[in-house]
């Protein structure tokens, strides 16, 4: 696909999810010192600023850089996020990526339920980059499947929270 097009692409789904979601009652909240966000009216819906809240939970840490074999502790952490997604979060409970790691070819796919108080919260720790999710796309790998269909492999999406209620992600 030229480059031309891509860009074309691009900025329609663009336009279109703004079209879709413009009349739409939500509310935004940026991260903050509690001080109010200049709105631009017509561009964006009202916005508050929150501190977000801190998980009352088990803490799932994960490292991309650290050993195999991690219980999720700060101490011992999870390498790769497939591990951390085969646990079911609890109210209150956190999943927190240290800085500076990159996860190739993974997805971050929690699954549960917070609640409006013990919401359950996705974050970072440590000092450096925040941490980054290459999907790797979804690609064909050439093999066939046994009902004859083409094989694929990788993600389409790099995070992917669907199904659950009360999550924040900082």
């Amino acid at each position: 696909m030229k480059k031309q097009d891509l860009v074309k692409r691009i900025l329609g789904v663009t336009l279109s999810a703004m079209v879709l979601t413009a009349n739409q009652p939500y509310q935004i909240f940026a991260q903050g010192d509690n001080t109010a966000l200049e709105q631009v009216p017509g561009s964006v819906p009202n916005v508050e600023t929150q501190k977000p809240p801190k998980a009352t939970g088990t803490v799932y840490y994960v490292d991309s850089n650290a050993e195999k074999g991690g219980d999720g502790t700060k101490e011992k952490p999870f390498k790769t996020l497939d591990e951390v997604n085969k646990i079911t979060l609890q109210p209150g409970d956190g999943i927190s990526l240290k800085c500076g790691s990159i996860f190739d070819n993974q997805r971050l796919y929690p699954k549960g339920k917070g609640t409006e108080e013990n919401p359950i919260i996705i974050d970072t720790y440590g000092e450096g980059d925040r941490p980054v999710i290459n999907a790797g796309g979804f690609k064909q790998t050439g093999g066939k499947n046994e009902d004859g269909t083409p094989e694929y492999s990788g993600y389409k999406e790099a995070v992917l929270i669907e199904n659950m209620e009360y999550v924040w992600v900082t």
